[in-house]
């Protein structure tokens, strides 16, 4: 409270023309010249989050000579109080752009707090509507937009954000644009069937008319979607009918998946045609692998993925064997959603590229499977070391009786170098039933699989094996050997055997 009755007298006290300035630099971006203790205290007052705190940021606020006003509007986001209402509808109007674009986030936060009545409600959600649809300010119909997309549970808001702007200019074209993407999702959430199919109608509107402001030079199309994370209405549009899941979209995806001289567009729609089942799409998606750009070719295969299409598999598979660097690791994640393609993608550990090879690793252990167990175990002696490799670090994911038995099968066999490989999988996985199983190896191993052994006991991180670790360590053939079973020793927290 002390902290709060400072604040507030210190904003009693009249700015000198010194502090004038300084506020005038700081809030133009100077930031070296600080904020003065004004700002300093509406800032501490927004902190605070006591509702003492309000009463002197609505007193600034209205000050129509104060220059705090942007900042005491930010400052009462986080004072939600039904009596700031009044001062906030009238900051909507105020000719200072900062302003009005505070007031309304703050206006917005004051709406999901639910601290107004139902009429001054549908009054603040209104103003807010009509500041994203009319004002002259991109910057503040910007964050008129950020406010209604913060709103997505309220009908009116959704209803705000479907007819968004779309003036022939290339700022209203990123404001359309970022509220297609937003609206798609409130409704995928928040709507009924009903609302999906109006929903659907809208973005279609949207999919067929051309963009009011086209970009078709790839730097600018860059620069939009790395400042305002999107270019093109058109292409957001298409993107976001497949999260509804809109069949009645099919045939506009379809033909611009075909016949697009746009590649985002293209993308788009194939990403949004893998998720809708119906006529054509394995065809479309069949005929976009031979597409001239990457991207849309790597798109196309992750949707033959997602659509569990059994036919895809044929197509996926001989790209993964004779695509692209970039095809083939999109190829390895598809055969990974098809499911039942272990043997291909235990082929592809063993890739020259990394990404093929890692993107096979992910998958077959996210997918780990019992039944796939016998081919990595088999896998560790392969010639290639980083198809083993990988097969062991696969291997130590899984956990189950079968890829057990298997590695311990491997392990007594003793051939090198599927033995340590096998024993590297079977610590990691810290089973205790592979304890004794690691040793007995140990006493019947040679010195070159010994040193796995002794690390896999390690890993397996069992207290029980520091008798056996003791014992090898007064025996053990080389100092090496000695000195990792000592070190073994001391992780699982046993007294050192003696040194020899």
């Amino acid at each position: 409270m002390a902290l709060i009755r400072a604040s507030a007298e210190q904003l009693e006290q009249p700015l000198s023309l010194t502090e004038r300035i300084q506020i005038r630099l700081y809030q133009s971006g100077v930031w070296m010249v600080g904020s003065g203790p004004h700002l300093t205290s509406i800032l501490i007052l927004g902190l605070t989050a006591q509702p003492e705190a309000a009463p002197p940021l609505i007193r600034v606020l209205s000050d129509r000579s104060s220059p705090c006003r942007p900042e005491a509007a930010r400052a009462l986001a986080g004072v939600p109080d039904s009596r700031a209402f009044p001062a906030l509808k009238a900051a909507l109007e105020d000719s200072d752009p900062r302003l009005r674009a505070e007031a309304a986030m703050t206006l917005a936060v004051h709406l999901k707090a639910g601290i107004l009545d139902k009429e001054a409600d549908r009054d603040a959600l209104g103003r807010i509507a009509k500041l994203f649809r009319t004002d002259p300010k991109l910057s503040v119909r910007l964050k008129a937009y950020d406010a209604l997309a913060g709103l997505v549970f309220d009908r009116g808001a959704l209803l705000v954000l479907s007819q968004a702007g779309e003036e022939s200019h290339v700022f209203g074209s990123v404001l359309t644009c970022r509220a297609v993407r937003q609206f798609a999702l409130a409704i995928m959430e928040a709507g009924g069937e009903p609302d999906k199919r109006q929903a659907a109608e809208r973005l279609l509107r949207i999919l067929r008319q051309e963009d009011a402001w086209p970009l078709r030079s790839s730097i600018l199309r860059a620069y939009f979607e790395s400042r305002f994370h999107c270019a093109s209405p058109r292409v957001q549009a298409a993107g976001s009918l497949g999260f509804l899941g809109s069949r009645m979209a099919l045939p506009d995806l379809i033909r611009l998946a075909r016949t697009s001289s746009d590649s985002a567009l293209r993308t788009a729609s194939i990403e949004s045609i893998g998720e809708i089942a119906g006529e054509g799409v394995l065809e479309t998606l069949a005929a976009a692998l031979g597409d001239r750009n990457v991207t849309v070719r790597r798109t196309a295969m992750e949707a033959l993925g997602k659509s569990g299409d059994p036919r895809a598999a044929g197509l996926v598979r001989e790209i993964l064997e004779n695509g692209t660097d970039y095809e083939r690791a999109g190829a390895a994640a598809a055969l990974g959603s098809l499911g039942g393609h272990a043997d291909a993608l235990i082929r592809a550990l063993g890739d020259d590229v990394v990404q093929v090879r890692a993107t096979a690793e992910s998958t077959l252990a996210r997918d780990a499977d019992e039944k796939t167990a016998e081919a990595l175990v088999a896998a560790l002696g392969d010639p290639n070391e980083h198809l083993r490799m990988a097969a062991a670090r696969v291997l130590a994911q899984f956990s189950g009786k079968a890829s057990r038995s298997g590695l311990i099968e491997e392990l007594r066999r003793g051939k090198q170098p599927s033995a340590s490989l096998a024993a590297f999988a079977l610590g990691l996985r810290q089973e205790p039933e592979s304890r004794m199983a690691l040793e007995q190896a140990l006493n019947n191993s040679q010195p070159s699989e010994m040193l796995a052994i002794v690390h896999a006991l390690q890993d397996l991180n069992d207290p029980a094996s520091l008798p056996q670790l003791g014992a090898f360590a007064e025996n053990a053939p080389t100092p090496e050997l000695e000195a990792a079973a000592r070190l073994a020793s001391r992780v699982l927290g046993g007294a050192e055997a003696p040194e020899r």
